[in-house]
């Protein structure tokens, strides 16, 4: 199966929620993304190692010049909008059910990053913000952080 849109997205975990987000995103969200997103065929998690996280290249100082720990991706088969829609409209009933808490909504700044790279088009290219390092993360293994 070919992909036609790949979601990324970035996230930073505070300590102490580790184990807790880890097993929630690998036996709830993903399931569930793959189980009511008929167009979402593949999804993988990465994780940047400790040393990673300092030996970043950052390029700037900009909103996502620390994107976090992990990294997901999400493949799909449709056009970006119909997966950021289907993506937020799952997360919003998920949220509604008490299952899925507010990710980044704290950060106005890389709200408004990530916001302003949708708008851009498919012609544009994307500003490189950092160069860093993720391992893939299968079955929530490796776990760096506790």
């Amino acid at each position: 199966m070919k992909a036609r849109t790949v979601f990324v997205g970035f996230l930073s975990v505070p300590d102490g929620r580790h184990d807790a987000f880890l097993d929630w995103h690998e036996l709830d969200h993903r399931p569930e993304n793959h189980g009511e997103i008929d167009h979402i065929f593949h999804s993988e998690r990465f994780i940047a190692e400790p040393g990673m996280l300092a030996a970043r290249h950052v390029t700037g100082s900009g909103p996502l010049a620390d994107p976090g720990q992990y990294l997901m991706t999400y493949w799909s088969t449709a056009e970006p909008d119909q997966v950021t829609h289907d993506m937020a409209v799952l997360r919003e009933q998920l949220a509604a059910q008490g299952r899925c808490h507010p990710i980044n909504r704290n950060d106005p700044p890389v709200r408004d990053a990530v916001a302003a790279a949708y708008s851009s088009g498919p012609a544009d290219r994307p500003e490189l913000l950092f160069q860093g390092s993720y391992v893939a993360q299968h079955a929530a293994q490796p776990r760096y952080y506790t």
